[in-house]
């Protein structure tokens, strides 16, 4: 669901940019690409001028299958938020952009 989110957030995508995103290698994101292919979530498409280039995108059932679980997931987080109060649902909501903040600062020191 991970590269499917991503996938969906920016349209399609290269290898490349997966792996990337998700900071794993390029042959660990082809082989958990191949897993959604082989299931007819996500579709390799060859670029129309660079044959060499193929970008990974949501095929109707994806797309389909994507939606359905971004509902369920909502609902649950619903369910779950529901005994917070509005001081703490907006602490919440901070965290993981100070955490994403914090990787990207961490990757940039790496490189």
């Amino acid at each position: 669901m991970v590269v499917m989110y991503f996938i969906s957030e920016g349209g399609s995508k290269t290898i490349k940019d997966i792996a990337e995103i998700m900071n794993i290698s390029s042959s660990a994101a082809t082989q958990m690409i191949e897993g959604l292919v082989k299931n007819g979530f996500l579709e390799r498409v060859v670029h129309p001028t660079d044959r060499r280039s193929v970008q990974i995108s949501m095929s109707k059932i994806g797309r389909k299958t994507f939606d359905q679980f971004k509902i369920q997931h909502l609902r649950q987080m619903q369910n779950l938020l529901v005994s917070l109060s509005d001081a703490e649902i907006e602490i919440l909501l901070k965290i993981p952009a100070k955490i994403l903040k914090q990787l990207e600062n961490l990757k940039v020191r790496n490189n």
